[in-house]
C-alpha cells in the first residue's frame, strides 16, 4: 500500500530587537538606528538557509557599523589627546611666565582650552559607549546567525531521515507484494498441474477455472505493486517539485506590483447593520491584512489595538503569518457591511502561502461589529483538490480600559478547512474496503459555537469554556481555562514622556479541544465594546492510514462524511470562528 509522508520541521526563532551606532562623531544620539531581525518559521531547509542568508547580511551590517564606531572612537580620542596636550603646555607656560599681564592673558586662554578639553572627553565617552552597543549588536547577530544555521542542519537531517524511511516503507511494501506474487504464481501452477493430470472432465474444468482465476489475482497483484512504486517515487519527488514551484512562485511574486483595490461584485450580507460607527479607528479603516506581513499578536499596529487569535500549535490554523502577497480590505470586500460573505477577489495578483492565485482568491468570512474571522484560500497547481489557505481571526479592542466581564455568554459561527480522504469497496477483496491516497479538502461554513465566560471563584478570576457543534465531524469540546489579562507597557505614566504600550485591554484564553475521535487545542480573543466579541481558533487531527481497511472498522480518522454518493474520512480539521454576546 502507499506510503504516507507527515514530516513536519520547523525553525523557529525569536525576534531580536538591535541596535546599531551611527558612523561618524559629528552624529548625535537620535542618528542611532534600530535594526528590527525577524526570523520566520520554515518548513524547508531552503527556506532556513534564506532566512540564515538574511540573518548573514544583517550581521555584515552590524560589522561595518561597529567598524564606523572604532573609527569614530579612534578621532575623538585623538581631539582629546591634542587638547590635553594644549593644555599641560599653558600649564607650563603659566608657571614660567613672571608678566603679570602676559600670565592673566595665558590663563584665559588656559579656561577655553580646558572647557574644549572637558567637550573632547565628553565625545570620547560617548563615542566609546557606541563602540560597546555596536559590539553587543553585532554578538547578537552572531549568535543569531549560528542558530539558524543549526537549523538548517536539524531541517537536512529530518529531511533525509524523512525521505529514508519513505525509501524503506516502500521497498518493505514492495517486497510482500513480490513474496505475495511468488505465492500466487506457485499455487497457479500447482492447481493447473493438478487439473492436467485429474481424470474426471468436470474436476479438470474446475482446476482450469481455480488456476485461472489465482492468476488474474497474481496479475492484479502486480499492477498494485507497479501502482504503490510510482506513487512512492511520486511522494519521493514531491518535495523537491514543490521546493522548486515555491521559488518560482516568490520570483514571479517580486517581479509583480500589486494593482490598486478594485473590489469585486459584493454578494447579499447577512446583517443590514450601519457598518459606519465600527468600520474605522483614529480615522482610519483597521479592518485588513497585508498576507505578506505578519499581523502583530501583541501591541497596537499604526494606532489600532487589533488582536489575531493563536493557539500555539501546529493542529491549529496559523492566522498571522506572513507569507504571501495582497492587500484584503474586508471593508470592500462586504460593502461596508456586517454578516457573512463568499466569493472571489481577481482585482490583484493574490499569492497564499507560496501558490498563485491565478483564477483570483477564494473568501468566505463573517464581519462582527469588532472583528473578523475566516478563511482565504485557492486551489494547489499540483494538487487542485488541496488549498492554499490563509485563515483569518482577529479583534479590535476599545481603548477605554473597560472591564472585562465576570459572567457572559457568546454565540456565534465556525469557518472550516477540512482534510478528507475517500473509502471505497476494494475491488478485489469482499471483506476489505481501501481508503485512497488522494487528499481532498473543503472550506465551508461549518455549524455554530457557543463560548461561556465565568468567574472562579477558587482562583478570583475569569474562565472560559464552550462547545462547537460542527456540522461535518460532531461536537468539539472547549476546555475550561483562565482568561488572561495581557495589557502590557513599558515605562510609568509620565507627563513629559508616556509610556510605550504593547499590549492593551488584550484578553486570551487556551486549552484543549476535545472530539470524540481525538483530542487538538484552541485559542481565543476576546475585544469590542465592552468586551462583547471573541474570535479564535481551533485544530484536531487523526492520522489516517491509506490502504485496505476492514469493512467492519469505521473508527479510522475523526468522522466519516458523505458527499456526493461518496463516503470520506476526515483526518484534519482546523477552522475560525467568532461570536458575540
Amino acid at each position: 500500500m502507499k506510503p504516507i509522508f507527515k514530516t513536519t520541521a520547523l525553525a523557529a526563532f525569536v525576534a531580536l530587537s538591535l541596535t546599531a551606532c551611527g558612523s561618524s562623531s559629528g552624529s548625535n544620539d537620535s542618528n542611532s538606528t534600530v535594526s528590527q531581525v525577524e526570523v520566520q518559521k520554515a518548513k524547508t531547509s531552503e527556506q532556513a538557509k534564506r532566512i540564515a542568508e538574511n540573518l548573514k547580511d544583517s550581521a555584515n551590517k552590524a560589522k561595518s557599523a561597529v567598524e564606523q564606531a572604532k573609527s569614530a572612537a579612534e578621532k575623538a580620542k585623538a581631539v582629546a589627546d591634542k587638547s590635553q596636550s594644549e593644555v599641560d603646555a599653558l600649564k607650563k607656560s603659566i608657571s614660567s611666565t613672571t608678566d603679570a599681564t602676559k600670565k592673566a592673558a595665558l590663563e584665559k586662554s588656559l579656561k577655553a582650552k580646558e572647557n574644549a578639553l572637558e567637550s573632547a572627553k565628553k565625545a570620547l565617552s560617548d563615542a566609546q559607549q557606541k563602540v560597546e552597543k555596536a559590539q553587543k549588536s553585532l554578538n547578537a547577530h552572531n549568535d543569531a546567525v549560528k542558530k539558524a544555521n543549526n537549523q538548517v542542519v536539524e531541517l537536512q537531517k529530518a529531511e533525509a531521515k524523512a525521505a529514508a524511511d519513505a525509501k524503506a516503507k516502500a521497498e518493505l511494501e514492495a517486497k510482500k507484494k513480490a513474496e505475495e506474487q511468488k505465492r500466487l504464481e506457485a499455487e497457479a501452477k500447482k492447481k493447473a498441474e493438478e487439473a492436467k493430470n485429474a481424470k474426471d472432465k468436470a474436476e479438470k474444468e474446475r482446476l482450469e477455472k481455480e488456476a485461472k482465476e489465482k492468476a488474474e489475482a497474481a496479475k492484479r497483484a502486480e499492477a498494485e505493486k507497479k501502482r504503490l512504486e510510482e506513487e512512492a517515487k511520486k511522494k519521493t519527488d514531491a518535495a523537491k517539485r514543490a521546493e522548486e514551484e515555491k521559488k518560482r512562485l516568490e520570483e514571479e511574486a517580486k517581479k509583480k506590483t500589486n494593482k490598486p483595490v478594485v473590489p469585486p461584485t459584493v454578494p447579499t450580507p447577512t446583517t443590514k447593520t450601519d457598518f459606519n460607527s465600527t468600520k474605522t479607528v483614529h480615522g482610519k479603516e483597521w479592518r485588513y491584512i497585508d498576507i505578506a506581513k505578519s499581523k502583530s499578536t501583541s501591541g497596537p499596529s499604526e494606532g489600532e489595538y487589533t488582536y489575531p487569535a493563536d493557539a500555539n500549535s501546529a493542529d491549529a490554523p496559523y492566522v498571522n503569518g506572513g507569507l504571501g502577497a495582497g492587500i484584503v480590505n474586508f471593508n470592500k470586500l462586504s460593502g461596508n457591511q456586517l454578516g457573512k460573505f463568499s466569493g472571489k477577489a481577481t482585482d490583484q495578483d493574490y499569492v497564499i502561502d507560496y501558490e498563485a492565485a491565478k483564477n483570483g482568491m477564494n473568501y468566505l468570512f463573517v464581519n462582527q461589529p469588532y472583528s473578523t474571522y475566516g478563511v482565504l484560500y485557492t486551489p494547489t497547481e499540483r494538487y487542485p483538490e488541496r488549498f492554499a489557505a490563509r485563515h483569518v481571526a482577529f479583534v479590535r479592542v476599545n481603548e477605554d480600559g473597560s472591564k472585562f466581564p465576570g459572567h457572559a455568554t457568546y454565540k456565534g459561527g465556525v469557518i472550516a478547512q477540512i482534510s478528507t480522504y475517500e473509502r471505497r469497496a476494494s475491488p478485489w477483496l469482499e471483506d476489505q474496503d481501501e481508503i485512497s491516497f488522494d487528499k481532498k479538502e473543503t472550506i465551508k461554513d461549518d455549524g455554530s459555537v457557543t463560548v461561556n465566560v465565568k468567574m472562579n471563584a477558587t482562583i478570583g478570576k475569569p474562565t472560559m469554556d464552550g462547545v462547537i457543534n460542527s456540522k461535518t465531524i460532531g461536537q468539539i469540546k472547549l476546555t475550561a481555562n483562565e482568561v488572561e489579562d495581557r495589557t502590557m507597557s513599558i515605562g510609568a505614566p509620565n507627563p513629559i514622556v508616556p509610556p510605550t504600550i504593547l499590549e492593551m485591554n488584550k484578553h486570551v484564553a487556551k486549552g484543549s479541544a476535545v472530539h470524540a475521535g481525538g483530542t487538538g487545542v484552541y485559542g481565543a480573543t476576546f475585544g469590542g465594546k465592552n468586551y462583547s466579541e471573541v474570535v479564535g481558533v481551533v485544530g484536531i487531527s487523526k492520522y489516517v492510514h491509506s490502504g485496505l481497511i476492514d469493512k467492519t472498522d469505521h473508527n479510522a480518522g475523526l468522522a466519516e462524511i458523505k458527499e456526493g454518493g461518496k463516503t470520506y474520512v476526515v483526518e484534519e480539521y482546523k477552522a475560525t470562528f467568532g461570536a458575540k454576546k
